[in-house]
């Protein structure tokens, strides 16, 4: 894994490797886990343009990592969730909803 803060320029930590633009991405549940299918586009050269779908299973475990580290990356966080009052629990209950 390459440490991209303590990287100068992206060309000194991928080399020559060209980079992608995520365009698109979907999940399905698996049997032990998520696939995930990302869509890329490469971002120069010869082959602008052409969409590609990359396919990955992951299990549960690793998705929650990677969705953690992405949030991490990008500073924001999930909203917390607001409990419902003994009230509307109650009332949600007895009606049936």
């Amino acid at each position: 894994m390459v440490d991209l803060e303590t990287t100068a320029a992206p060309d000194e930590a991928f080399g020559t490797h060209a980079f992608r633009v995520i365009v698109g991405w979907s999940h399905q549940p698996f049997s032990r886990g998520i696939q995930l299918k990302l869509q890329s586009k490469q971002a120069e050269g010869a082959a602008i343009g052409a969409v590609e779908d990359h396919r990955f299973l992951m299990t549960r475990n690793q998705a929650l990592s990677l969705a953690r580290d992405l949030l991490d990356a990008t500073g924001q966080t999930l909203p917390q969730r607001v409990r419902e009052g003994r009230l509307a629990r109650t009332f949600r209950r007895l009606t049936g909803g």
